[in-house]
């Protein structure tokens, strides 16, 4: 049944009951029960207004059915999600290859590409991580590393590890990706000689 006619019945009949006619009849039955005499309890019960007393309830039936109309579901629930909310990766870096083993005097080329998965804009460029495994030293002159036809420079040098960035930098909009061009080559022969084991990691830089 439509929301109009749920409210019009309720309000229908007490605009019936409220009528002159109706309420001439109601005065006619309490003025008749009211000269009856006593009747105690009951006869007061019987004097009250009982018509007029229903026009109300029905008024206020029809008032409340008005309420709840307003905020009706005429469709079943559906999960959306649920979860806590956790620190997503900002940046996606792909690369591409990986390389199982380096050989000496031999320039190894990758790709690297970078997205911006984040709301807020950035200024980036890419930072490398070399680190020697097996615990030998290395140093930054005994590899050559280029990006998109920039030479690495040295951030930290360690006994064993280097660490260098790429002065490419790059702003990445929400949704923007950047290609990195990239050739390594390792060049100190002790390297080979020890059997070295290298591990290459980039990462990105924030450039204030």
């Amino acid at each position: 049944m439509e929301l109009w006619k749920k409210i019009r019945i309720p309000l229908d009949k007490a605009k019936q009951i409220l009528l002159p006619g109706a309420r001439e009849e109601a005065g006619e039955h309490e003025a008749e029960e009211g000269g009856e005499g006593g009747g105690g309890k009951l006869q007061s019960l019987k004097a009250l207004p009982w018509k007029r007393i229903l026009a109300l309830i029905l008024i206020a039936i029809g008032l409340i059915g008005t309420a709840y109309a307003a905020v009706t579901i005429i469709s079943q629930w559906v999960l959306v999600g649920q979860g806590p909310i956790v620190q997503g990766e900002r940046f996606e870096i792909t690369v591409e290859p990986i390389f199982s083993e380096f050989k000496l005097y031999y320039n190894y080329s990758f790709e690297i590409t970078v997205k911006n998965n984040d709301i807020n804009s950035y200024t980036v460029r890419p930072i490398f991580n070399l680190n020697l495994t097996t615990g030998g030293s290395l140093d930054d002159d005994d590899f050559v590393l280029y990006c998109n036809g920039t030479k690495s420079q040295t951030v930290e040098d360690g006994d064993h590890f280097v660490k260098v960035h790429i002065l490419k930098d790059q702003d990445l909009d929400p949704g923007d990706s950047v290609k990195y061009v990239c050739s390594l080559k390792f060049v100190e022969e002790s390297l080979a000689e020890n059997n070295e084991e290298v591990k290459v990691e980039v990462a990105l830089e924030g450039v204030s």
